[in-house]
């Protein structure tokens, strides 16, 4: 629309610098600056020529305030965008107020008046606080529109705008008193020096979840170990197989928090089976029994340091660093012994006992996540990989008490990935 006009404005202009044109013909001129002298002697023609040169001069003053306006409204738009929402901003003065009874009014020997509402406290950074309204003091009226409830003083606040100042009058200690008061803002602090700033905007503070103390509980351990040495001793001395996949071993660990996330702790598990089987041994083919035994374990400390994702998930990765054992043992007996044929069944070795046992250094880095169910209870599950080192690469039999080197036996490996999951007691 203001383009509009301004275009208006300008076709006038060339329309206006015509006419005084046509009189340069006859008797004047138009200098450098348009101002247009007049040399006729005729004074309708002086007349004519004065009033146009003031039209064209209000029209050059108008086009410029056109420019002005245009200007000014295109530099304003922003700032009108920013300050259009404290206009929408409901005024604040920071007064809790009640009705009078009449037993209040007496109190305070307010009497003869029907109007007004009791001041009961005010907001801490409030116009209220700042301007020493007090507790008791009844409020009468704002700008001479008496109050008549708190309703009534809330529509008559909401009715102004932020910063507008307003009279107050005040029954106080059984004299009226007037003061002036600048509505406030409740995006804005209020000093006690009367000075009212607007308090930066808080940055966003990424809450921080706790990370636990610690605890502990039972470990169930799925162990994928390669068991082909294992097996391949055990078939032979005629017992079934072990599983080829893995073996399951069950223990118990705990940890405590030493700072900064990090946990330290102290774990083990251990897994053993037995099985005893019917055997056809030396040349009369004697029926012996025969009995297996196979235990595995590792203990270590930890170190884990935990992250917490959420109040409930907790994501922890570490390591343990301990030792670790394979275990074998065989023994087979008839049952029959003779106290004065005992050198005999010894050198017939049909009773007689034997074990086998392989150490390692064993270290696990591993990743744990924990879901919490209870401020005391959670459910925990964690993969790792179990890795043993042997200084020894042969078994160590222990025959009679005394323990030899094993010949031909395998450097078997201690390795491989480890699952759990299972409760958490502790936090």
């Amino acid at each position: 629309m203001k383009n509009l006009k301004k275009i208006i404005l300008i076709l006038i202009a060339i329309v206006s610098t015509i006419i005084p044109l046509r009189l340069v013909a006859n008797d004047a001129y138009v200098d450098s600056n348009s101002s247009i002298t007049v040399y006729s002697n005729d004074e309708e023609d002086v007349e004519l020529a004065n009033d146009i040169r003031k039209a064209v001069q209000d029209i050059k003053d108008e086009i410029m305030s056109v420019t002005e306006d245009e200007d000014s409204y295109n530099n304003s738009e922003e700032d009108s965008e920013n300050t259009i929402d404290s206009k929408f901003e409901k005024p604040y003065l920071g007064v809790y107020t009640s009705s009078i009874t009449l037993d209040k009014a007496k109190e305070l020997g307010y009497h003869s008046r029907y109007y007004g509402v009791l001041i009961t406290g005010t907001s801490n950074n409030s116009p209220a606080r700042l301007f020493r309204l007090v507790n008791n003091d009844i409020l009468m009226s704002i700008n001479d529109t008496q109050i008549l409830n708190d309703k009534h003083l809330s529509q008559l606040i909401e009715s102004y705008y932020v910063g507008d100042v307003v009279t107050l009058e005040l029954f106080r200690d059984g004299k009226v008193i007037t003061m002036d008061v600048e509505l406030g803002s409740r995006n804005k602090k209020y000093t006690k020096n009367g000075e009212s700033t607007t308090p930066e905007p808080s940055k966003s503070v990424k809450t921080k979840h706790s990370t636990g103390y610690g605890g502990g509980t039972w470990m169930p351990i799925w162990y994928q170990l390669d068991m082909d040495d294992i097996n391949g001793l055990i078939t032979n001395m005629h017992f079934s197989p072990l599983d080829d996949e893995g073996i399951f071993l069950s223990g118990g660990g705990g940890k405590i928090t030493i700072g900064k996330g990090y946990f330290l702790g102290l774990m083990g598990a251990d897994y053993s089976i037995n099985r005893k089987t019917n055997v056809l041994v030396g040349p009369e083919e004697k029926n012996v029994i025969r009995r297996m035994s196979y235990k595995n374990n590792f203990w270590g400390f930890s170190l884990d340091k935990r992250y917490a994702i959420s109040s409930k998930i907790i994501f922890s990765p570490g390591f343990m660093i301990g030792g670790a054992s394979q275990r074998l043992s065989f023994s087979q007996t008839d049952g029959d012994y003779d106290w004065g044929n005992l050198n005999n069944d010894m050198n017939n070795n049909y009773n007689s006992y034997a074990s086998f046992k392989k150490t390692y250094i064993a270290i696990q880095p591993r990743a744990e996540i924990m879901y919490r169910l209870l401020s005391w209870l959670a459910i925990r599950g964690e993969v790792g990989y179990l890795y043993g080192y042997s200084l020894h690469q042969d078994w160590k039999t222990t025959l009679t008490g005394d323990t030899y080197e094993t010949k031909n036996s395998p450097n078997t490996p201690y390795k491989g990935l480890t699952f759990s999951i299972g409760p958490w007691f502790g936090f």
